[in-house]
């Protein structure tokens, strides 16, 4: 998933004793590794569902960093646009199957 790629990015960027150091490489993995073993397991129209909860999880994920300063404002505002563009899509293909 490219959200938890550029989560990735960031982290590298990160001092070690930043709290976000050890959270971003754990949390980005874990739900990049979820959404790998839904989609290997899951019918299509329970992993469309699953990947709702992604990309709600890796907008919270974001906000968290907002906050944090280590996102830029301008990035997270795009962030959430383009989460909810896809979400919304994702549900409405989610509701057809």
């Amino acid at each position: 998933m490219y959200m938890a790629g550029a989560h990735w990015g960031n982290h590298l960027s990160l001092a070690d004793d930043n709290k976000w150091a050890v959270r971003l490489p754990l949390y980005s993995n874990v739900i990049a590794l979820g959404l790998w073993l839904g989609f290997l397991s899951l019918s299509a129209s329970s992993f469309i569902w699953l990947l709702v909860i992604g990309f709600i999880s890796l907008l919270v994920i974001d906000y968290s960093l907002h906050r944090a300063q280590i996102i830029s404002h301008t990035y997270f505002q795009v962030r959430k646009y383009v989460t909810t563009i896809v979400v919304i899509s994702l549900v409405i293909a989610g509701l057809q199957l």
